[in-house]
């Protein structure tokens, strides 16, 4: 990462710590896009909890956003725009099913990874000392 890149990252950190979190507010981010983990934790609450919230989606292809768009979903609004920064960062939860924007997240916000694929096999087979063990 570039030094311009960390300081750009820097500043909007720290404009998205002063700017004020909807407790009702709850974002979703996948890569790919609108699919994977998070898609599903959206559909489920779409349909037991949406009830006193505001769910979105944050979209990072310009394609997909218009391909979404067109076929009418809701709330979702393309990454590099006003409206899909406003949208991070006046959310107070955040599910992701990648690392997707950590690096300006605001110490109010509060980021669920969804992603898969922990090191439980491996951790399982480590002993004590942290040495691989055999299966």
């Amino acid at each position: 990462m570039t030094v311009g890149v960390k300081i750009i990252f820097f500043i909007l950190k720290v404009l998205n710590t002063l700017i004020p979190k909807s407790k009702n507010k709850i974002l979703y981010i996948s890569r790919p896009d609108y699919a994977d983990n998070a898609k599903h934790m959206y559909d489920y609450m779409l349909k037991h909890d949406a009830h006193n919230k505001k769910l979105s989606w944050i979209i990072y292809d310009k394609y997909a956003y218009d391909t979404l768009l067109s076929q009418g979903t809701d709330n979702i609004f393309y990454l590099k725009s006003f409206r899909g920064v406003y949208e991070y960062v006046t959310s107070k939860y955040i599910f992701t099913s990648s690392s997707s924007l950590w690096q300006i997240k605001s110490p109010f916000q509060i980021q669920f990874g969804l992603w898969h694929g922990i090191p439980l096999k491996t951790i399982l087979c480590m002993g004590e000392s942290g040495i691989k063990a055999t299966r």
